[in-house]
């Protein structure tokens, strides 16, 4: 039985802030949230990104796969608050 908190047995995360348009202004290590359709699909550290900002790949969460992104693909990227802030 699917809880408020969960869908098609997949956690929701809530919103973290407004998507970052310019995937330029991220940095290596920063920790990111990926959408696609509004719909969360995956966590993690930005491990490396293109200088035009059109790719990054990220260590997802949990554990440390990890996995290309394209900006083309649609999706959305929301950056983290760090940790031990509120």
């Amino acid at each position: 039985m699917e809880t408020n908190s969960e869908r098609n047995g997949v956690p929701r995360r809530p919103p973290r802030g407004q998507p970052i348009p310019n995937w330029c202004t991220l940095s290596r290590s920063d920790e990111v949230e990926i959408r696609r359709n509004g719909r969360h699909i995956a966590a993690g550290r930005i491990d490396m990104l293109a200088l035009d900002g059109t790719m990054i790949w990220i260590l997802k969460e949990p554990g440390n796969d990890r996995e290309l992104f394209l900006r083309s693909d649609g999706v959305t990227l929301h950056r983290r608050p760090a940790q031990g802030t509120t």
